[in-house]
């Protein structure tokens, strides 16, 4: 078994596009917890930790269409097993009391046919406040067709001192920055911003300017979702595109039935080798070995595609 979790959002602004891959709807339904599930093991004593758990459907984020899913118990976050960024969705994100991993469960929720695979963190104990009893709980909605939910569950938050209602979480022992939940999503292979989420459920704002984090915590079942925006039919087609020569040598082009503005070239770290807005691209300076080449079209979606440089 595999062990991590955390949840993150994200918006296409500092690719330079102003259309965010997703619209932020928050409304308040019942609270329902799973009723069937899988447990999170006692791990008491480990920080980081990746679980690896089968979501029963292909869950579409950004370029990356996935079976599977990587969770974080301590944080809150969730990740791709072919993700060489870390932590690619995060939602209620912060340092909780990984002594406490029995509170965690996760399994699969439908609802008007509609499948979802749902992580849930009950009794999210905070910091040194055991003896307090305060807690909050959450989940966190993957759907099949895309969307993300963060869902609030029951807690009781009165009297923290951890918590300051308009402001957010902090360590016990006050330092001078709010360090969650943190709310925000980032490409999986990149790691750059997608979209995030600033402020509480009557006043927020979302894109990749602010923090990313939700200051104050409401009562049980509101739910903050992100939606994927589909404008046209464009938006919903994958690039019809070809790479050739590949393998290559001295160069590629690039071939696309869309509008591309950006086209980018990345080892196998993330990091961005060559950046051009060119499709006739001078690969002769790369070292041998495969790459990861991001074509970027007008709406702001992405398809990679692997290259192998001789």
């Amino acid at each position: 078994m595999r062990f991590v979790f955390s949840l993150i959002i994200m918006h296409f602004s500092c690719l330079s596009f102003s259309q965010t891959p997703f619209e932020v709807n928050v409304f308040k339904e019942d609270y329902q917890a799973l009723e069937e599930y899988e447990s999170v093991p006692n791990l008491t004593g480990l920080y980081e930790i990746e679980i690896s758990a089968e979501l029963g459907f292909e869950f579409p984020f950004q370029d990356t269409s996935a079976t599977e899913m990587l969770f974080y118990p301590v944080l809150g976050c969730l990740s791709f097993p072919d993700s060489y960024h870390a932590y690619a969705i995060c939602l209620f994100d912060y340092l909780y009391d990984y002594e406490d991993f029995s509170s965690m469960h996760y399994g699969n929720f439908e609802r008007d046919g509609l499948k979802a695979w749902v992580v849930e963190k009950n009794f999210a104990i905070l910091g040194s406040e055991q003896t307090y009893g305060k807690y909050m709980s959450f989940q966190i909605r993957l759907w099949e067709d895309g969307t993300i939910d963060g869902v609030v569950g029951p807690n009781d938050l009165e009297g923290s001192s951890v918590y300051v209602p308009g402001e957010g979480f902090y360590l016990d022992g006050g330092p001078t920055a709010t360090l969650g939940p943190a709310f925000h999503m980032r490409h999986p292979h990149t790691g750059e911003c997608v979209t995030s989420f600033d402020g509480d459920v009557e006043n927020y704002q979302y894109g990749c300017e602010g923090g990313g984090r939700l200051t104050t915590i409401p009562e049980a079942g509101w739910v903050i979702q992100f939606k994927p925006i589909v404008s046209n039919t464009d938006d919903l087609a994958k690039l019809e595109n070809s790479i050739f020569p590949n393998p290559c040598t001295e160069s590629i082009t690039v071939e696309s039935a869309h509008d591309l503005v950006s086209v980018r070239i990345n080892d196998l770290s993330g990091r961005t080798i060559i950046s051009t807005h060119e499709l006739q691209i001078n690969t002769s300076d790369l070292n041998a070995g495969m790459y990861l080449v991001e074509l970027i079209d007008k709406f702001g979606n992405i398809e990679v595609e692997k290259l192998i440089k001789q």
